[in-house]
């Protein structure tokens, strides 16, 4: 309270006033901290989240496949009759692969590889599957070996059509086996739902690319989209033929778990061999695996 003459008034008055406004200041600046917390509190998980969508989205091409090329002179050097194929793919691409011969086949296997190394690598381990009588048919996906051009899942898609339509031009389609590793699993079952074949093999196969990923961070919501969807789970459901999965129970690249629930869609029709203590990458060193392959592509 200010009592005095006019010139007190006054100044008491201005005091009131840079008091008021002080306050209001004062109220504004906590009531801005305040809101900027709460911005804050809500915009870090969005942006966090946000990250992992733009990984999962753009980056996919660095995380799934890990290529090897090849100089367009590279000599493949094999101990059995071989032939190098090389077949113009759509959008500028080009499919290089190897048709591994018997020298009286019982049929073919086209065989999709896993997502490292190149032909060079691969060749090698088609030379395994060569004794069991049945010629193979293996390529490169596109920026793997010699194999060039953009690549995408439509186009790898495309790619694995084109690969079964030019076997069919020298092997029956009632002769002609899907085998997938893998990544390549995404392409066999997807190839298998389209044409039919007479049997489909798989090893160390996943449900989707999705649900791979949520194995790996089952802690991130489900909500982001992903380059290449891979949905193995809703192409096998249109597979009619005979199915073999081989799957170990160790393995820390696609958990066993995805090959259980890949099993489980099409029990009726499918066969799933586990290899107890079994790698991501040994399959091939339990005597199992043989006989059972054996089994399955003589039934």
């Amino acid at each position: 309270m200010c009592i005095g003459g006019r010139g007190r008034n006054k100044d008491c008055l201005l005091y009131l006033l840079l008091s008021c406004k002080s306050y209001y200041l004062v109220k504004l600046s906590c009531q801005t901290t305040k809101n900027l917390s709460n911005v804050i509190y809500f915009c870090v998980p969005i942006l966090f989240f946000a990250f992992i969508h733009l990984a999962t989205r753009y980056w996919q091409d660095i995380f799934i496949f890990r290529p090897k090329t090849l100089p367009k002179n590279f000599h493949f050097r094999a101990n059995f009759p071989l032939e190098e194929i090389t077949l113009t793919a759509s959008e500028g691409g080009k499919l290089n692969g190897l048709l591994l011969k018997n020298e009286t086949p019982k049929g073919l296997i086209l065989y999709f590889h896993g997502n490292a190394g190149s032909l060079e690598r691969w060749e090698k381990i088609m030379e395994e599957l060569l004794p069991l009588g049945w010629d193979i048919l293996i390529f490169d996906y596109r920026g793997y070996g010699k194999s060039t051009g953009h690549r995408n899942e439509s186009l790898m898609f495309q790619d694995a059509e084109r690969m079964y339509n030019w076997a069919k031009k020298s092997y029956l389609p009632s002769n002609i086996i899907i085998y997938g590793r893998s990544i390549g699993s995404a392409m066999a079952t997807y190839l298998a739902s389209k044409m039919q074949p007479p049997k489909l093999i798989l090893e160390t196969p996943f449900l989707s690319m999705s649900a791979l990923f949520h194995s790996y961070y089952p802690f991130i919501p489900q909500i982001f989209s992903f380059k290449y969807a891979f949905r193995s789970d809703l192409y096998i459901q249109k597979v009619n033929c005979p199915i073999l999965i081989f799957h170990g129970t160790e393995d820390r690249v696609v958990p066993y778990s995805q090959g259980i629930k890949l099993y489980d869609l099409v029990s009726n029709q499918a066969k799933l061999i586990t290899f107890v203590g079994g790698s991501h990458h040994n399959c091939m060193r339990y005597p199992a695996f043989w006989a059972e392959l054996k089994l399955f592509l003589a039934s």
